[in-house]
């Protein structure tokens, strides 16, 4: 009996050996397992955040209402605004219409951002009879504006004002480009390398005189301050290479150039100058001053005395030269009855007593200034006596 439970507690042993060790290697191979394999719902949560979209209330619920820090959004307006999307460069190539070819119109127009970077570039439809393609300048033949990829003229304006709205433009010449395309441009927003004065040469017309400023050709300028070769004799312009030569040029001096530009706009705003809040007088001061102050000066006996006589001498004469007048008009006389109102009537008793009452009111006013003046002389007749004494 002793020998086989000994047995029995071995195998027992060694079951449980046996079983311990599936355990661990359950557990290993479980780990491991999930080491390989991720959790699918960690990965639908994953996929959901790149995406933008949003969480389910099970997930949140689950998580305890824990929200991620970190901003899922990926819409191209949240990067910041760089150079290539402010700066742009333009230039045209035109065909000549009318009598001798001597008015231009648009046949191609180009297109480059800050890195040199073709943006829009096409042929456009002219309208008109072309009398002069100028392809030995501008490259232009007649199966290019006349083919189905060129546009009509109307869609290169919509495309080149939504490039270019609100946008730092660059060129040469670019008064002309903008003409012949049909839209306007902020001055403030535009750089133009034939009127930036130290890309002009100075001509000199005399002494004593201010020297005027000439622009230059785009050729010498690339070929003076960056050492490349545009435009050569005997080839056809690139509307395309003569962008990147104003990119070129603008850069090397932008610097400055912004400068002078923020110099210009802040001298054409005008400096309102900052009133102080506490002397300033209030609203209702005006309309005090009017109830309360006088309206005739003040009292002076020389010269309210010299104005009251040149008053009564002007009133007197106008009274007399109405009478001398008046003698010989013939006053109007009633016609049947159609012109009544221009019939002598006399005053009524209300008029006569508004009349007397302003004749003993100037009475009274002419009274009380010979008072005054008379006291006035008296006044100053007694200190002479008295200097002399």
């Amino acid at each position: 009996m002793r020998v086989t439970n000994l047995l029995s507690t071995d195998n027992t042993m060694k079951k449980t050996s046996i079983d311990s060790d599936e355990e661990t290697t359950s557990l290993t191979s479980n780990s491991s397992a999930s080491e390989v394999q991720p959790n699918p719902r960690r990965e639908e949560r994953k996929n959901r955040r790149s995406k933008g979209g949003k969480k389910n209330n099970n997930s949140t619920n689950n998580r305890r209402g824990k929200r991620s820090s970190k901003a899922t959004s990926t819409k191209p307006h949240d990067a910041p605004m760089q150079k290539r999307d402010m700066y742009f460069a333009l230039d045209c190539e035109m065909v000549g219409v009318g009598p001798e070819g001597l008015d231009s119109v648009l046949a191609r127009l180009s297109i480059i951002n800050w890195d040199n970077e073709l943006v829009f570039d096409t042929y456009v439809k002219v309208e008109e009879t072309v009398t002069d393609y100028r392809t030995f300048v501008s490259g232009i033949r007649q199966e290019d504006i006349e083919s189905e990829s060129a546009l009509t003229l109307e869609e290169a304006q919509y495309q080149a004002f939504k490039i270019l709205k609100g946008k730092i433009l660059i060129g040469h010449g670019l008064e002309n480009d903008l003409k012949v395309i049909g839209i306007c441009h902020p001055w403030c927003d535009i750089r133009d390398t034939a009127t930036y004065q130290p890309y002009m040469r100075q001509a000199i017309v005399g002494k004593g005189e201010t020297p005027m400023f000439r622009p230059r050709r785009l050729r010498d300028l690339a070929w003076e301050t960056l050492g490349k070769q545009i435009q050569v004799m005997g080839v056809a312009h690139s509307p395309i290479e003569d962008a990147i030569a104003s990119m070129d040029l603008y850069k090397v001096v932008r610097t400055h150039w912004e400068v002078s530009i923020m110099k210009q706009v802040h001298s054409c705003i005008p400096v309102r100058p900052v009133e102080n809040k506490t002397e300033r007088p209030p609203i209702m001061s005006r309309f005090r001053k009017v109830a309360i102050q006088p309206t005739t000066p003040p009292y002076n006996p020389h010269t309210n005395m010299q104005q009251m006589k040149s008053n009564l001498a002007i009133q007197s004469n106008r009274h007399q030269q109405q009478q001398h007048y008046e003698s010989y008009i013939t006053k109007p006389q009633p016609v049947g009855g159609a012109y009544h109102q221009n019939t002598t009537r006399h005053p009524t008793t209300a008029e006569r007593l508004a009349l007397a009452r302003v004749a003993q009111q100037q009475a009274r006013m002419k009274a009380s200034l010979t008072l005054q003046y008379q006291t006035m002389m008296q006044n100053g007749m007694d200190r002479s006596v008295c200097a002399s004494n």
